[in-house]
């Protein structure tokens, strides 16, 4: 098991025609992968060495200059 970091990837514009245990039919968005995936830590590279990858997150994409621009225009 690895304690890695967020790898980069790149959505790719392929879709897969798929179909469901019941018949229906889905598409499934195919993921190419830039030159990180296989840089030392990353969650691509333990996953590609077959090691279990752990990858601590934390999200928050509050733009802190607008916010405060925001604040100083409405009060």
């Amino acid at each position: 098991m690895s304690v890695t970091y967020q790898g980069r990837g790149k959505l790719g514009s392929v879709l897969d025609r798929r179909v469901d245990p019941r018949g229906r039919t889905y598409y499934w968005i195919n993921s190419n992968l830039i030159n990180e995936a296989n840089a030392d830590g990353s969650d691509f590279s333990a996953i590609q060495g077959g090691r279990d990858s752990v990858t601590p997150l934390h999200i928050n994409l509050t733009d802190r200059d607008s916010q405060n621009n925001l604040k100083e225009v409405l009060n």
